[in-house]
């Protein structure tokens, strides 16, 4: 029969890291991060979104407001893809729900890394 390992971070670091992110999108909401970031954005500039919902909501905003920049997609959990377009004439900035995902999915990633490492390094077979 197999033994099974401690948990691999039995701190609960990783755990209390999501939760961490977790309330802080709950109490930032309807804060004005997005009209914020519409203030400072100028011509030329890029802004990258999770989303599609995202990109057309910030695509109609930056309509409305007179502003030329490029809303672009780009997948949090592969963020080596912005390679696949030039540089922009202006700042590339990331929207905040973006900026979120980036950070849990890297927390998560880390969380299984160290779970990887437990089972390579244990001696003995586990489950």
């Amino acid at each position: 029969m197999k033994e099974k390992l401690p948990a691999a971070d039995p701190t609960g670091i990783g755990v209390a890291i999501e939760s961490m992110v977790h309330v802080y999108r709950q109490t930032a909401r309807q804060t004005g991060r997005t009209s914020q970031m519409l203030r400072t954005l100028k011509d030329g500039d890029r802004v990258y979104v999770a989303t599609g919902g995202e990109r057309l909501r910030l695509e109609r905003a930056c309509k409305e407001a007179g502003i030329n920049a490029e809303i672009v997609m780009l997948d949090p959990r592969r963020p080596g893809d912005i390679s696949n377009r030039p540089p922009c004439a202006g700042a590339a900035l990331f929207e905040h729900s973006w900026v979120e995902e980036f950070y849990l999915d890297n927390v998560r990633r880390m969380q299984n890394h160290i779970r990887e490492m437990q089972e390579y390094a244990s001696g003995k077979t586990h489950t």
